[in-house]
Formats: C-alpha cells, structure tokens, sequence
C-alpha cells in the first residue's frame, strides 16, 4: 500500500503507511504494546477505506488522525 496511496489520492493513507513502517522498523521485536499499535494503525487504514475517506479527508480526517472519531 505504501507508495501507491498517494498515487490514487488517499493522502490519509499515504501518512499512516509512512508512520507505520517507520514503527515497524524502529523496533527489533515486537512487544505485546507493539502489535496493539499496530492493530490500531491497520483498524484506522480499514475505516479510511471503508469510508473512502480520499484526499485529506478534511474534518473527518482530522478525528481519524488524532483518535476521536472513536465511538465512546
């Protein structure tokens, strides 16, 4: 996904791709904290898609960023 989200104008994507690998690559072995990180990053990838959430997403890609599109 990494590269090619960009190319098709999921911009959302194409941060969290960037930031995901980055997390993945700092880390030696993945601790228990670690792969929840990164369920959260592939859950937050599922609803930009799910929502086809292109470009920035605006507002709404805003909440998706900082976590408070979160149902409470």
């Amino acid at each position: 996904m990494k590269g090619q989200d960009g190319s098709f104008g999921y911009d959302l994507m194409a941060i969290l791709g960037n930031d995901i690998c980055r997390f993945i690559e700092s880390e030696e072995r993945a601790s228990k904290v670690d792969l929840e990180v990164t369920y959260l990053y592939i859950g937050t990838m599922q609803i930009i898609i799910s929502k086809r959430m292109s470009g920035d997403g605006i507002a709404e890609g805003n909440k998706v960023l900082t976590g408070s599109s979160r149902s409470r």
